[in-house]
């Protein structure tokens, strides 16, 4: 059998945005229609192309977004002293730097600390 004869029939295709997310990640989503940030949400669900998406616990169904409609929440002073993370992050300039295990991790949202601090087994459930 010849090489050009063979076809590879497994193709995933990886999703519209490259983005990484998480069950429990907050995230704002930005409406299409309006061009406005939702309140902060978190991930309840992950699907092909979006997540499903929560203000709060009792709201019953979530909203499902698709991934080019997410954006990160800005990690600010405020959230980092309001979660008491002070002992874990350096600010240098205008990054934060998470520090863990001697290792050093830029960080820029609060999805992106929340998945660092999961790595270093740090259980602290952020509040924004």
């Amino acid at each position: 059998m010849e090489a050009e004869n063979c076809k590879n029939e497994y193709n995933p295709q990886p999703p519209k945005v490259a983005i990484h997310l998480e069950i429990g990640d907050w995230v704002y989503q930005r409406s299409k229609s309006v061009n406005r940030l939702s309140p902060p949400m978190y991930v309840v669900g992950l699907w092909d192309d979006g997540a499903y998406l929560e203000i709060d616990r009792e709201q019953g169904d979530p909203f499902e977004a698709e991934y080019d409609e997410i954006e990160g929440i800005p990690l600010t002073k405020d959230i980092v002293e309001k979660n008491g993370l002070q002992t874990f992050i350096l600010v240098e300039y205008t990054q934060f730097i998470f520090v863990c295990n001697r290792e050093r991790f830029r960080v820029r949202y609060v999805h992106e600390l929340q998945h660092i601090m999961r790595l270093c087994h740090i259980d602290i459930q952020i509040k924004l």
